[in-house]
């Protein structure tokens, strides 16, 4: 990936007007490496939220307009797919875990296992014909080369999982906004694609494991998180060991981070990459299953799970 073909951070707005000011927007997010391999070129995921097509799309022919009058993106960049809301009032501070549009971004991300590396916002006030606000959200971070295995591509079965994972995840945020144990679990993993650095990035997937996998009571949680992690993802007994090896490697180097500092650079970026993957795992499953959502809602049934994993 060919970094010096990066944008720079750059904006361009224009005054505000009565409309604009009403926060009566549709927004857009052009997101990268996102490649568009649907026939249609535009799939609804919820009311008045869709993914689809740059290339030909009146976001796309309205970013290209910008790249050539305004110079934004040093003439523009290779986005080739959007994620697009209808005019609402519910958007208003992008880059924050709790915003609709971000935890639109969030749900990709799991469904995916890859974080979004990059992403322009384009608002408009009269369905993509001008832009009157645009910033870039997203940018690549530290990290980022690391977690990014390959491009994302949007055929029908990731759409279809991105459909279904973001129905359960919108309906357990209107439950429990942000108090539940899932959607405590999906902000950490938020922070963990979104931080700059990969030791944040092993920080922040540390709270979201222990989020859903420890126990009630605090003894021996690095245990008893990696022995429920190994039962919920495997299997076989030879892969309930590899899982449960893994886990306790991994926080053995979260401790190191936090008593002295960061460890072996290799070795932790091969654990934080290979433990990134195994939780987009873990929720991308929780969402694609509503009844296992539920379980991790309601504490009684999430103790009920975990004692299963010990007693069977």
């Amino acid at each position: 990936m060919n970094l010096d073909k990066i944008p720079t951070e750059s904006t361009y707005r224009v005054p505000t007007t009565e409309h604009s000011r009403k926060n009566e927007r549709s927004v857009a997010g052009l997101l990268h490496p996102v490649n568009w391999e649907l026939a249609e070129s535009e799939v609804e995921v919820s009311p008045g939220i869709v993914l689809g097509r740059v290339e030909s799309s009146p976001i796309g022919k309205l970013y290209e307009e910008l790249c050539a009058v305004h110079g934004l993106d040093d003439g523009s960049f290779a986005f080739t797919s959007y994620v697009a809301f209808e005019p609402q009032e519910f958007i208003t501070e992008y880059g924050d875990p709790y915003c609709l549009f971000d935890r639109v971004c969030n749900v990709i991300a799991i469904v995916t296992s890859q974080p979004i590396a990059m992403c322009r916002l384009l608002l408009s006030p009269d369905g993509f014909k001008t832009c009157d606000d645009t910033q870039m959200i997203y940018n690549y971070g530290e990290q980022t080369e690391f977690l990014l295995a390959k491009n994302v591509t949007f055929d029908e079965k990731i759409v279809a999982e991105i459909y279904k994972a973001w129905q359960v995840a919108s309906a357990v945020w209107e439950q429990d906004k942000s108090r539940g144990r899932v959607t405590n679990a999906l902000t950490y993993f938020y922070y963990a694609w979104r931080s700059h650095y990969i030791d944040q990035t092993c920080l922040n997937l540390a709270i979201a494991l222990k989020v859903l996998f420890s126990p009630d009571s605090q003894a021996e949680t690095v245990h008893q998180t990696s022995f429920n992690v190994a039962h919920f993802l495997a299997t076989s007994p030879a892969e309930r060991k590899r899982y449960y090896d893994l886990i306790e490697r991994f926080y053995r180097l979260r401790s190191r981070i936090i008593r002295r500092g960061i460890p072996d650079d290799d070795r932790l970026i091969d654990v934080t990459v290979e433990v990134f993957g195994l939780c987009s795992l873990i929720l991308k499953r929780i969402l694609l299953d509503s009844d296992l959502a539920e379980a991790f809602t309601d504490n009684n049934l999430r103790t009920n799970m975990l004692l299963k994993f010990m007693f069977g």
